[in-house]
């Protein structure tokens, strides 16, 4: 639990009912959303710092991967306006849950091909904003190729093996892209935001 406290850790252990901390590292609540709802500020502050990076308004989205924070991302980024949003996964059931959260075309990238849908639902452009959510390096491996040209992309999975953009020279720096990550949230920007949208409902 080393991450715990900005990499301090904690002897307490992560999943202790109680533990001390300075209070530099604290963030207080200042609205009324339940327990239940505050604990989800971990996972939505890291969708939210991810959609807040590359500025979806009006923007075509792929969510790559439909785990609790893709699906976040997906209501984020309807909440801050995008345009289309695309969800894929392998999972029918994640995406039908991606649907419920705002997605407007769901691909089963293990029955469908996933470049053949995401070009079919932009007109052959590609995608303005990509957010790689699902860590499985062939995907990210291969997911730039889904991008327009001056599109951006904020990877957030966590790859287990070395990645590679297949051929980059079409794929990255012919297409002038933005590339970001994150880790984690922005102290206490994401936190304040993040609380606000769950007490508004969005």
């Amino acid at each position: 639990m080393l991450q715990f406290g900005h990499g301090l850790g904690t002897p307490h252990g992560g999943c202790s009912e109680y533990t001390i901390l300075p209070a530099k590292y604290a963030y207080l609540l200042t609205t009324d959303i339940s327990d239940d709802e505050a604990v989800l500020l971990e996972p939505f502050g890291v969708a939210h710092q991810a959609v807040e990076e590359i500025g979806v308004e009006r923007e075509t989205v792929l969510v790559q991967g439909c785990g609790p924070i893709g699906l976040l991302a997906i209501g984020i980024a309807r909440a801050f306006g995008a345009g289309k949003i695309l969800a894929v996964d392998i999972f029918d059931e994640k995406l039908e849950k991606a649907k419920k959260m705002g997605a407007d075309v769901t691909i089963n990238s293990k029955s469908e091909i996933l470049k053949e849908k995401v070009f079919m639902a932009t007109e052959g452009n590609g995608v303005g904003r990509l957010i790689e959510a699902s860590g499985f390096t062939p995907a990210i491996n291969s997911c730039f190729e889904l991008l327009r040209k001056g599109g951006s992309i904020v990877l957030i999975g966590l790859p287990k093996t070395p990645i590679h953009i297949e051929e980059p020279v079409k794929n990255l720096i012919w297409k002038s892209l933005t590339l970001k990550t994150v880790h984690g949230r922005k102290i206490f920007h994401t936190w304040r935001e993040s609380e606000n949208m769950m007490a508004k409902k969005q």
